[in-house]
């Protein structure tokens, strides 16, 4: 019985990533945008950390893009025809 590698295994998984990095990085924009709304001193700190914690979501959100064509079962043929956008 062979495995349906869209349904099982690496490329599931980076699969399965997307919704949970997408999740984290709409909170911590929420978190950016509340912090708008604090003082100065406080708000600035928060704001900072979450614009930080943004930009590691997006590097992951990167590699994790990098991984599903890596993993993608028709990898070979879409490098030959070109990747859908």
């Amino acid at each position: 019985m062979s495995r349906n590698p869209y349904e099982t295994g690496p490329f599931r998984h980076v699969s399965d990533m997307e919704t949970p990095l997408t999740t984290v990085s709409d909170i911590l924009h929420g978190i950016a945008l509340i912090a708008e709304t604090m003082d100065d001193d406080h708000g600035r700190v928060v704001q900072r950390m979450a614009w930080l914690a943004i930009e590691q979501c997006s590097a992951a959100e990167c590699l994790r893009g990098e991984l599903f064509h890596v993993t993608h079962p028709k990898r070979e043929h879409f490098e030959k025809e070109g990747w859908p956008s």
